[in-house]
């Protein structure tokens, strides 16, 4: 395989790039409740799949996702997952009704943070959450069409060379 010139400027620039701790991430995707609809319980944007339970009604019946006592969400990206951050509104129950290993809520701002390719967050029973905006953190670049670079913490020189040489190069 012949390399490009733009090929070979990269991987010049990547022993740079490492020396500054860069590393390469998946945009934020945000679901926005009203505005991301679908008459089905599964969206997808950005390789990110939002799904919700059978006990929920369809993501296109309400102004708000609706997640009902004992129901579930589900959020998946083949990348990885990094970060969910969960806003709801206060007409029933807020964030803190919702529950998953990793997530913690104050108010009506709810944050998974961990490693994963698919997290589950259910509803307390006896209680709805009507969810009205999901940020999702990709663990990838590879996960969003458009990646963004930030400084990695705590990476020694290696692991973020050998990080950023599997990651794929995406052009815009």
């Amino acid at each position: 395989m012949k390399k490009t010139f733009i090929h070979r400027v990269l991987w010049l620039l990547m022993p740079l790039l490492t020396m500054f701790n860069i590393s390469v991430r998946g945009a934020d995707v945000t679901f926005t409740a009203g505005t991301d609809v679908n008459a089905t319980k599964t969206i997808t944007k950005s390789s990110v799949t939002l799904t919700l339970s059978s006990a929920c009604p369809n993501l296109n019946a309400y102004s708000e996702y609706r997640i009902y006592s004992g129901a579930s969400f589900t959020i998946g990206c083949s990348a990885g997952i990094t970060k969910i951050v969960v806003t709801s509104n206060t007409a029933k129950g807020n964030a803190e009704k919702l529950s998953a290993s990793g997530y913690s809520a104050s108010g009506t701002t709810g944050t998974w943070t961990g490693d994963a390719t698919s997290v589950t967050i259910n509803a307390d029973q006896g209680s709805q959450v009507r969810v009205t905006k999901i940020v999702v953190t990709p663990k990838s670049a590879s996960c969003t069409t458009n990646p963004t670079v930030t400084a990695a913490s705590n990476s020694s020189f290696f692991s973020t060379y050998f990080f950023l040489a599997s990651q794929p190069i995406v052009l815009c």
